[in-house]
């Protein structure tokens, strides 16, 4: 299978994307995406590329891309950091774009849930399939996980994707199957990524309500049973 191959059906899936059991790691290399204010791990197994491309990087040559395909590719698509396993099981994108959304820890599951549902319609509009979505709380930030799916050459790719809106930003990180669905081996290995995931900034959260005193003693209670 071809890199460039593949490098297709990437842009097929980040197109959509902006607009919307296994041991524990052995060894990971830490990136910082300054603009999108986090840092991420991935396993050092791992072949990396971000925004920081240098030209003597020998995996450009090795998988017959260079410097200024793959920058003009992030760039065109809003990547920020594009990995994949060594044996291209898998591929690991993540994009940013602004969104008119403050931080999905402001909205209620059952917002949130009705927020993702109408991603729907752009994914069947470049025929890709939303099979079904969770919800999952990262320590600071809350993600929409989104089970997708779509023809590529007479066979299915699926994808999984972390979506979540953090400080402003729209950020997407997502698995891209080359092998078959996303089974709990590889749900388990984006599970891992995701959850080294750390943001510069805190979240934005919204204020507990405020207990006035018939909250504080209820309805029909008497202060002398205090």
């Amino acid at each position: 299978r071809s890199m460039k191959r593949i490098l297709t059906t990437l842009l097929i899936f980040c197109f959509v994307l902006c607009l919307l059991p296994v041991s524990a790691f052995a060894a990971t290399g830490t990136y910082d995406l300054d603009e999108l204010g986090m840092s991420i791990e991935l396993p050092s197994d791992h072949v990396v590329f971000t925004r920081g491309i240098k030209a003597n990087d020998p995996n450009l040559s090795a998988y017959g891309l260079t410097k200024d395909g793959l920058s003009s590719l992030m760039q065109e698509r809003s990547i920020y950091l594009n990995a994949w396993d060594e044996d291209i099981n898998y591929e690991i994108i993540i994009t940013m774009m602004d969104s008119p959304l403050a931080d999905y820890n402001l909205l209620s599951d059952t917002t949130l849930a009705a927020v993702v549902s109408s991603f729907e319609t752009e994914y069947a509009g470049a025929g890709i399939t939303f099979i079904r979505s969770d919800i999952y709380q990262h320590s600071q930030a809350k993600f929409a996980k989104i089970y997708i799916s779509q023809p590529n050459n007479g066979e299915t790719a699926y994808g999984l994707q972390y979506n979540t809106v953090y400080n402003d930003k729209a950020i997407n990180i997502t698995m891209q199957s080359y092998s078959g669905k996303i089974d709990s081996n590889k749900e388990s290995i984006l599970k891992k990524i995701v959850d080294t995931v750390h943001f510069d900034t805190d979240p934005q959260l919204n204020p507990p309500p405020t207990q006035t005193e018939a909250y504080i003693h209820g309805p029909n209670q008497r202060n002398d049973l205090y």
